[in-house]
């Protein structure tokens, strides 16, 4: 008896498709849970904290979280999760295409272009996004940035 290992697998498209599909869905349950868990690091005062820890090191351990400064750190981070849910979206849009079995379409390659190209812009707002962090922490501090970094957030 011969055995044709190709004839009990399902064919290289329909697991493409089937494939695309559960990706899609990643993709949808990834786009809320940046949304989500960004909101609550704004609104929980020890994620944001966490934050500050990250963006400011130490110095961000000694500030007391005012309702001021989650506003100025959610202008700080708007722009860097506005860039991964862009890109996030474009990925969801090119597994649908791939779900809808279109796989080498003008606009399933204009939407890897787009995630291309948005990866590598988050590239170059990852310095600006720090920059403006510690910008921001230093801002009317009297005795410089070297003396209590960014106490200009506590209020």
């Amino acid at each position: 008896m011969t055995y044709l290992p190709m004839l009990d697998r399902p064919a290289p498209m329909d697991r493409l498709k089937r494939m695309a599909r559960i990706m899609s869905m990643v993709t949808i349950i990834g786009i809320g849970a940046v949304a989500i868990l960004t909101i609550l690091g704004l609104v929980i005062p020890d994620w944001t904290r966490n934050l500050l820890l990250a963006k400011l090191g130490l110095a961000g351990a000694e500030l007391p979280i005012a309702a001021s400064a989650r506003l100025i750190i959610a202008i700080i981070i708007a722009v860097p999760v506005g860039v991964i849910l862009y890109g996030l979206f474009a990925v969801r849009t090119l597994f649908a295409e791939f779900a809808l079995g279109h796989v080498f379409t003008a606009r399933s390659a204009r939407c890897l272009q787009i995630f291309c190209r948005n990866r590598a812009g988050a590239g170059t707002t990852r310095p600006a996004h720090h920059a403006g962090a510690h910008q921001r922490a230093d801002i009317r501090e009297p005795a410089g940035p070297a003396h209590g970094r960014g106490r200009v957030l506590a209020q």
